[in-house]
């Protein structure tokens, strides 16, 4: 089982968002923990993973290749994470 968990909060007048995730990684025969479950999908966008380490940290890096250092806001996050999961599918098509 993982555990991940963001929070949006406010610090004084800054808004801030938390995160926290465990440690523990299995597999059907063996677990511990040893997994990081952090990332970061853009250079403004962190991730916390989920399930299969390996294949989110390939989302990830495609998300890095497509949404690179463009700026998100409210008005464009949809739009670019669409293109970074399109772009993520036709990497899966072509393999």
């Amino acid at each position: 089982m993982t555990l991940c968990i963001a929070a949006a909060c406010r610090e004084e007048k800054e808004h801030r968002i938390v995160i926290s995730a465990d440690q523990r990684s299995e597999v059907a025969w063996a677990g511990g923990n040893v997994a990081f479950k952090f990332g970061w999908a853009s250079v403004e966008m962190a991730a916390l993973i989920a399930g299969d380490e390996s294949k989110a940290r390939d989302l990830l890096v495609t998300c890095c290749e497509t949404l690179g250092t463009d700026a998100l806001d409210t008005l464009n996050i949809s739009e670019k994470i669409n293109q970074a999961a399109a772009a993520h599918k036709a990497k899966l098509v072509d393999r």
